[in-house]
């Protein structure tokens, strides 16, 4: 099951067993990562990866994601978690992206605060390997991004230069 105690999809199951075996045949020094990869639902799907299993993954790229819940304090306490994960997070928002910005009002802002304060160890802040960023564009826009991942043709080079770093270090 998950941390909500709800029981995981079958085809969960199947990822994760098949991520765990991937995982313990690579050679310790491998240069080969294990992304979180998604896109709307595939990017709120790998939020619940990477906050419950983030022990299998090197790294998650979550474009246009949102929270598992519309409750306003959920979606706190789930933004200071996912920034506290031990793993290179790059999150990109669109900023006329209606759900995500109207809906999940309160899930950005913590997000947002947090960029704009110093990493820390402690619960509401975020550690250096955690970034999320708004880019001009709709829910549309952030799908093409998905589609390429172009992060370099971004107008923010800060978002590219995370993933860079991350993964140079990682």
């Amino acid at each position: 099951g998950n941390a909500n105690g709800r029981p995981l999809s079958p085809l969960v199951v199947k990822v994760l067993e098949w991520i765990q075996g991937v995982k313990r045949k690579q050679q310790p020094v491998s240069r080969r990562k294990v992304l979180v990869v998604g896109f709307s639902r595939g990017a709120r799907w790998g939020i619940e990866l990477c906050l419950e299993h983030s022990r299998l993954f090197d790294g998650a790229i979550l474009l246009g994601g949102y929270p598992k819940t519309k409750g306003k304090e959920d979606q706190i306490e789930e933004a200071k978690a996912l920034m506290q994960v031990p793993m290179p997070i790059l999150m990109v928002h669109g900023l006329d992206d209606g759900l995500c910005q109207t809906h999940y009002e309160k899930w950005h802002i913590q997000f947002h605060n947090a960029m704009e304060r110093p990493c820390a160890q402690e619960y509401g802040s975020k550690l250096p390997s955690f970034a999320s960023f708004t880019v001009p564009g709709d829910h549309d826009t952030i799908e093409t991004l998905f589609r390429s991942l172009a992060f370099r043709e971004l107008p923010d080079p800060k978002i590219a230069g995370f993933w860079s770093a991350m993964f140079s270090a990682a």
